[in-house]
């Protein structure tokens, strides 16, 4: 698929400007969540009790979401509940991008779903606060939220694209001092439409979260 956005990069805006350079991406096989997780499975799996709360969980950061999918590779292993060649763990950045376009099914949707931000996103127009999933239209592959209510953490630390076809890529290089790392997919606390679409990235630390700040997960051979 075609990762990034020259046209999108081309509006006023560092950014905005992140988004370019236009590249080929191939990626392996990979299955996704369909919904952000929510506060009812963190719970679950880091200890602190089950319960049917399906807002997304928030306030975590990037590497506390990698360790819940420690945790929760420990369990489903244990339990035989996946393969032991197959983990979870939080989405590469092109696995997120391929996944919010709509994969194979794309309909070439600005956001991830839809043309209309509206009809599949939560943003501040809803009110300063995420949302239960599931309450707004699917993607064309069936994936809830990936535009709107809250920010999803992707593996990848920041770095500019390059124009160069790319196979499974996943930067896990610090560029800079800042440790910067990914955010995608927009969140309940802003209205600017250009935060919503499927190529925006937001460049963030990854010692540092706010509640508009979640993450999905991916699960993949290893």
């Amino acid at each position: 698929f075609t990762m990034g956005s020259d046209a999108e990069a081309a509006l006023p805006g560092t950014q905005r400007a992140n988004q370019a350079h236009e590249h080929q991406v191939t990626l392996s096989s990979y299955w996704i969540g369909e919904t952000e997780v929510t506060i009812a499975l963190w719970n679950a799996v880091m200890g602190s009790g089950g319960g049917s709360n399906t807002t997304p969980v928030a306030s975590i950061t990037r590497n506390q979401s990698v360790e819940f999918a420690r945790r929760l590779n420990d369990i489903a292993h244990n339990q035989g509940l996946i393969p032991d060649d197959m983990n979870f763990q939080i989405p590469t950045e092109a696995q997120w991008e391929f996944a919010a376009k709509g994969g194979n099914k794309s309909k070439g949707y600005t956001y991830a779903g839809s043309n209309t931000l509206s009809e599949v996103g939560w943003n501040l127009n809803d009110g300063r606060e995420s949302h239960p999933v599931k309450l707004k239209h699917p993607n064309e592959l069936g994936i809830y939220d990936m535009s709107g209510n809250v920010y999803e953490w992707v593996a990848d630390y920041f770095a500019p694209y390059t124009t160069k076809p790319q196979t499974d890529p996943c930067n896990f290089t610090r560029i800079n001092s800042s440790r910067q790392v990914i955010k995608r997919g927009g969140s309940f606390w802003y209205n600017d439409a250009y935060r919503y679409t499927c190529t925006y990235r937001y460049a963030y630390y990854e010692d540092v979260t706010d509640e508009s700040i979640g993450f999905r997960l991916a699960l993949k051979k290893h």
